[in-house]
């Protein structure tokens, strides 16, 4: 289903257009309607529909400058906007957006149904490119890149449309159906206690992934541009704490033995949604910042901050 938000300062002709839309053969949703520019707006970042139908002449700004709004948020939203005869030239010669259907009145059924199948179309065809591209990084071994930058967009909370999310999933062929979700930080420290150079740590990331990623626990890793390793685990274990510790414990004697480096770990508390990622992400750092107040290699759990509270009074600073 793609959601549609229909905007328009009288109540009758949005009734109307409703009337007149087959949302059942279109595979339509209607979730939003405004009587202005304002509200729209507001509906629009709540709902995030991908098509808009919208009266030109709406108070407070008009269909096209709202549209040439929302397209710097979305790129791949449609309008369809509908003018009156007077002003239907105008609206010509100002839509110098793709995004954008001009209809003008009185609007009938097929028209606004046509171009309804138009949008219909667009979205069709850039999920056939998105899927044509994943396929080709696929065979070119580049996968794995995608798959990361998802994963990294995801914990930052920059991806928040769930079927967005899901489709995503999908395509870049992600296992994630587990209940149960947390985020690790990893800090890889040299034996001379200098995080080491991030272009030769390729293959300490992809050794971090394989070693975490066995039976019960899915992993996807990335780094961050201060060259911290962030992992995102899901599991459908009800009680994962233990064994995500033991193994990120295992992960680290591997790792002190084979490459001399010690590793600074904090893990944030297991969620049960994926928008809720972005918030273990952020305890996960809180919990490495406090790695300055143990011996290295320590794993700390943002459970566990309290227990070093009391025992380290003067912690403030850390987590600013």
């Amino acid at each position: 289903m793609i959601d549609v938000m229909i905007i328009d300062d009288d109540t009758s002709v949005r009734e109307s257009l409703k009337d007149k839309i087959d949302w059942e053969a279109l595979q339509l949703r209607l979730v939003c309607e405004a009587a202005d520019s304002d509200t729209a707006r507001e509906l629009y970042l709540i709902h995030r529909p991908k098509i808009i139908i919208t009266d030109i002449c709406i108070p407070i700004i008009s269909g096209l400058e709202l549209a040439e709004e929302l397209v710097k948020l979305d790129s791949y939203i449609r309008f369809i906007v509908i003018t009156g005869f007077n002003d239907f030239e105008y609206a010509q010669k100002s839509v110098r957006l793709g995004a954008v259907d001009l209809l003008s009145k009185p609007i009938f059924p097929e028209e606004i149904n046509a171009s309804l199948v138009r949008a219909i179309r667009f979205f069709s065809e850039q999920k056939d490119k998105f899927n044509e591209a994943v396929r080709n990084i696929h065979l070119s071994g580049e996968l794995q890149i995608l798959q990361q930058v998802f994963v990294k967009d995801l914990l930052t909370g920059r991806l928040r449309d769930r079927r967005l999310i899901s489709e995503k999933i999908g395509l870049l062929r992600l296992q994630l159906d587990a209940p149960r979700f947390a985020v690790a930080i990893i800090e890889p420290i040299s034996s001379d206690g200098h995080v080491p150079d991030r272009d030769r740590d390729a293959a300490l990331l992809n050794t971090i992934q394989e070693d975490l990623s066995a039976e019960g626990l899915q992993t996807v890793c990335y780094t961050d541009d201060d060259g911290r390793i962030i992992c995102m685990l899901s599991t459908d274990m009800e009680n994962p704490d233990n064994m995500i510790e033991d193994r990120l414990s295992q992960l680290q004697d591997h790792l002190q033995f084979s490459t001399n480096r010690a590793l600074h770990i904090g893990i944030g508390q297991t969620v049960t949604d994926l928008l809720q990622l972005p918030k273990s992400r952020t305890e996960a750092l809180i919990a490495l910042n406090y790695q300055q107040l143990v011996a290295e290699s320590t794993i700390i759990h943002y459970k566990n901050i309290r227990h070093f509270e009391m025992h380290f009074p003067d912690t403030d600073s850390l987590e600013s």
